[in-house]
């Protein structure tokens, strides 16, 4: 596990203040978990509902994503517009293989720069090219491998944080 100096500047504030009486106990719980939650990666899973992806889900939320599900285009439109997640994992089987429509209009109408990860249990090479040509980061075959799945999310969180440093400079 990495450390984030951005939480332990934050607790060593904390302590500070709390510790010079500026601020009560209950006010630094909630700018705990405010921080907290502002640097947790946000997650948007798009596949049909099944234990698999509720188990996949609760890994994801321990690994510090802050998960949200999803198997309904008007739901996934409603989050993307409201609140952009940083990643997206997208099951192209998804509804009788509509998957593939969504990413593409979520990449294309909502111009979304967001890393979107496309999995799925079929291995066709058409496929897997539609994906990449509809502006998908990554590409997994289920059933997936934690290890493979947690390593593409991070340099998929990794590189997009690089494109975002490097349009600021």
């Amino acid at each position: 596990m990495s450390v984030n100096f951005k939480q332990v500047f934050i607790r060593a504030y904390i302590f500070t203040c709390y510790s010079s009486n500026l601020i009560m106990y209950s006010e630094i719980s909630l700018i705990i978990i405010f921080e907290c939650k502002k640097m947790s990666p946000k997650l948007l899973i798009i596949d049909e509902l099944s234990p698999y992806l509720f188990f996949i889900k609760r890994i994801l939320s321990s690994e510090g994503y802050q998960v949200k599900v999803s198997d309904t285009e008007s739901e996934i439109i409603n989050f993307i517009s409201t609140d952009e997640p940083d990643l997206i994992l997208i099951d192209v089987q998804m509804n009788k293989g509509e998957g593939l429509e969504i990413l593409k209009k979520i990449k294309m109408e909502f111009h979304t720069s967001t890393p979107t990860i496309v999995i799925s249990a079929v291995k066709h090479i058409s496929e897997i090219e539609k994906a990449f040509d509809y502006g998908a980061y990554d590409y997994l075959i289920k059933p997936l491998n934690l290890r493979d799945l947690k390593n593409k999310l991070k340099k998929a969180l990794e590189k997009d944080k690089l494109n975002k440093n490097s349009y600021h400079v």
